[in-house]
């Protein structure tokens, strides 16, 4: 039995009548009695409702006839196909016909950008146990620059209910943007992260993060800075300078913190970077003396493909998510503070998710060998990594492809 006053509150609810309310909860009881289960079907026939007033494939034939840039929204795909905004939500959110994209630019490549792709692709391929699988590239340290932001221009923050309607939403100011593009460069240094047969790690990959500042006095006084006071300030990252990081800074790191291979008495440690003017080492007689400083390494340089930061491993997605991990911090006041931030954030950052971005660039390997010529233009599937190393299955090594192993025979 219905409760007292519960047919007329369902009515007020639901807009109908009382009537109504009661024939439909006699018809619920006796699906119960029949069925063993309650159910309250509308009995319409199956041919009932609003019909549909857009053939929904005749829609999406006529997207086709449609420029990028004329459907980058709702409102403007609806123009251009004459229906409401309407239609193309439903087809959106409720039929799921169409489906948002979002692309980037990406570098234009030459023939001989896209022929360095392959050989660079093909050389990480190794069969050391007759299965080809490609190079687990722990004997590989990949280093490039990075600007850091102080603060992004647009910042997304997820309110309560209670604070939108009551209008206690962050607010932020500055008197000019040139101070919200503060900045810093550094340059950073990692190599793959180890673990042992417990999931334990023992070496995290962060080899270092360096600044490229410099501590000067001011020359002329301002209302914050008198005369004479140190600030901490930017300098040019010219070649000097940048051998100067590699020799004195990285290399030290490394030795300082590279686990001990017993297997081998010298270790062979590539150093993998992209190729401007400035990051020409091989012939520089400071980097030929550090090199050799210490036994137990030899360091080599390498060069990653012209216009190919996917081949990279800080590019690919280590920036990214430290960028993304400095800006959860306190907010920075100046480049001292974002200095400070950053290496917080290189504190904090879980060295296993720095091994699935090496897991990752395997995969973008394999995606330049099956793609044509050696392109980039291709999407990356999901490999699931983070479902993978809850279930304790992530591999060191992803299998080659029978097709990328066509195409290296042909290269």
């Amino acid at each position: 039995m219905l409760a007292p006053g519960a047919v007329r509150e369902l009515a007020k609810k639901f807009k109908m009548s009382d009537r109504n309310i009661q024939r439909r909860w006699a018809f619920a009881l006796s699906s119960r009695k029949e069925l063993g289960f309650y159910t309250c079907s509308s009995q319409k026939k199956s041919n009932s409702g609003r019909p549909i007033l857009y053939n929904r494939e005749h829609l999406q034939e006529a997207m086709k006839d449609i420029p990028a840039f004329e459907r980058g929204n709702l409102r403007s795909l609806a123009n251009r196909l004459g229906v409401s905004v309407k239609v193309v939500w439903k087809m959106k959110i409720e039929e799921r016909v169409i489906h948002p994209h979002t692309n980037s630019i990406k570098p234009f490549l030459t023939d001989e950008h896209k022929l360095d792709r392959l050989a660079y692709a093909a050389d990480h391929i190794k069969t050391d146990d007759g299965e080809p699988k490609w190079d687990e590239m722990y004997k590989e340290i990949h280093v490039d620059e990075k600007w850091f932001f102080i603060s992004r221009e647009t910042q997304r923050v997820y309110l309560t209910q209670n604070e939108k309607d009551n209008d206690n939403v962050p607010y932020r100011t500055c008197k000019s943007k040139r101070f919200i593009l503060i900045t810093v460069m550094l340059l950073c240094a990692v190599a793959r992260p180890r673990f042992n047969s417990d999931g334990d790690c023992t070496f995290d990959g962060m080899i270092g993060c360096w600044p490229f500042t410099q501590r000067t006095q001011a020359v002329r006084g301002s209302r914050n800075c008198p005369a004479g006071t140190w600030e901490t300030k930017n300098i040019a990252v010219t070649k000097e300078a940048y051998i100067d990081f590699i020799v004195n800074k990285v290399i030290p790191a490394v030795i300082a913190k590279w686990p001990h291979d017993r297997s081998c008495r010298t270790q062979r440690i590539l150093i993998q970077q992209d190729n401007p003017n400035t990051h020409v080492l091989h012939d520089e007689s400071v980097w030929l003396q550090a090199k050799e400083q210490d036994n137990r390494f030899k360091f080599d340089i390498k060069h990653q493909p012209p216009n190919s930061p996917d081949t990279n491993v800080l590019d690919l997605g280590f920036f990214r998510s430290l960028q993304s991990l400095q800006w959860e911090l306190p907010p920075a006041q100046d480049i001292d503070g974002l200095i400070d931030q950053v290496n917080t954030a290189w504190t904090l950052y879980d060295p296993k998710k720095l091994n699935r971005i090496f897991l990752t660039h395997q995969m973008v390997c394999q995606c330049i060998l099956e793609t044509e010529n050696g392109s980039n233009d291709f999407q990356l599937p999901h490999l699931n990594k983070e479902s993978m190393e809850r279930e304790g299955k992530l591999p060191k090594s992803l299998p080659v492809s029978a097709r990328a192993l066509l195409v290296v025979g042909t290269i």
